[in-house]
């Protein structure tokens, strides 16, 4: 199972795709563009046996504009176990 974002214009080109392997549908793994729906942002729901999960894929850009939007929107997300991405930060030394 592949999941991409689908906004495709020029300057929101996709940065982010989260492969889940066909062994794991029986968790039903689905995009969940209605909890945040950008172009370097992945939400993934999934069930397991305490209810419905998140599996985050982020990549921020230079400027972590992805990481703001992820902050400005967590508390949609209670049940967040697990997040991945290139987060592009920097040490400030």
């Amino acid at each position: 199972m592949l999941f991409i974002c689908q906004d495709t214009t020029q300057e929101n080109y996709t940065r982010v795709t989260t492969y889940v392997n066909k062994c794991l549908a029986r968790m039903r793994f689905a995009l969940q563009l209605d909890i945040i729906n950008h172009c370097n942002i992945n939400v993934l729901a999934f069930h397991n046996d305490q209810g419905i999960n998140y599996m985050i894929n982020i990549y921020s850009d230079s400027n972590q504009f992805a990481l703001q939007v992820l902050q400005q929107n967590m508390a949609n997300m209670d049940n967040t176990i697990i997040l991945i991405g290139d987060f592009n930060i920097r040490d400030s030394d």
